[in-house]
């Protein structure tokens, strides 16, 4: 609220909402090689392989992923990670967490999310190389898709309840393909 929030007002005021989706279709297309292994362990090869063919048309035609013509072309991603294979897997769900920078999710999700930052790709060159431009710049585009639901949450009767009922719904969605 005190240090990013500002950071990101900043950064929608000198950047378009075309910048802003560039950067975040560049960092979704660095996950999807990630995505489609989180597939592939839940046993769903079908998306692994839309996975990996949106990578391939978004990195060769779609400049390194700064544009999307795979959408255009009618492949559609469909985001995987260590917490949906967990759930897969039968790991229960553990308490509601809200963690710091991060925001909702569950101890089954910190797990996964702690698993998937030794193979995020963002997060290794950030480790390796000592740059951690592109993780803070990811965030803060992050955050800026999230000032058009600030006044659902404003507004809600009980900000805390309406953020992990949220959180919840929206997790049980991706572990289910949209079929709870």
């Amino acid at each position: 609220r005190f240090l990013i929030r500002p950071v990101a007002r900043g950064f929608e005021a000198v950047t378009s909402p075309e910048v802003r989706v560039v950067v975040a279709n560049f960092f979704g297309n660095l996950r999807l090689p990630l995505s489609a292994a989180h597939a592939l362990l839940q046993g769903k090869p079908a998306v692994a392989g839309r996975n990996l063919k949106r990578f391939g048309i978004n990195s060769t035609v779609g400049l390194l992923g700064l544009f999307d013509p795979a959408s255009t072309f009618g492949v559609l991603g469909q985001s995987e990670d260590m917490g949906q294979t967990l759930a897969v897997w039968g790991v229960p769900e553990g308490p509601y967490l809200v963690l710091p920078f991060i925001g909702p999710s569950s101890g089954r999700d910190a797990l996964g999310g702690t698993v998937d930052t030794f193979t995020d790709p963002v997060a290794v060159y950030a480790r390796d190389q000592g740059e951690y431009w592109p993780v803070a710049l990811e965030l803060i585009n992050l955050r800026v898709q999230f000032f058009q639901t600030e006044r659902y949450i404003q507004d809600a009767y009980d900000p805390y309840t309406f953020v992990r009922d949220d959180f919840r719904q929206r997790r049980l969605y991706a572990i289910y393909d949209g079929e709870p």
